[in-house]
């Protein structure tokens, strides 16, 4: 993701967001707000895939179709964003460098669901 991020640059990529939720000003896409929100990102995963696990039998399908909902959802404010095709390329592609690895890093975390006492 990081080396995703700086591959930008020199690609003539300019990443850019608001300047805040509904603000029309966008500014460049700073490496540590990428970091930040991934590692926050990892951060509520886990907590979602403890509490799946928790109340589930089939907590790494529903954790993963949680995940691929989320996933969805972030795509909607790079689609709306008046910024050229190859940022709106570039944001959704960073937004999958950080989803994919979340999503297959927590499947081995997953226990088998628990057996019924015969």
């Amino acid at each position: 993701m990081v080396a995703y991020w700086l591959a930008s640059g020199p690609a003539g990529v300019d990443l850019q967001t608001p300047e805040s939720p509904g603000s029309e000003t966008l500014r460049d896409l700073p490496l540590a707000v990428v970091i930040v929100a991934s590692l926050g990102a990892a951060l509520l995963g886990w907590v979602a895939a403890v509490a799946v696990e928790r109340f589930t039998l089939h907590a790494r399908t529903v954790w993963t179709v949680l995940a691929v909902a989320v996933l969805a959802v972030s795509f909607g404010p790079v689609t709306v964003l008046d910024v050229d095709g190859d940022a709106k390329a570039w944001l959704a592609i960073l937004h999958l460098a950080v989803a994919v690895p979340l999503v297959v890093g927590f499947w081995p975390s997953f226990t088998a669901a628990p057996r019924s006492a015969d």
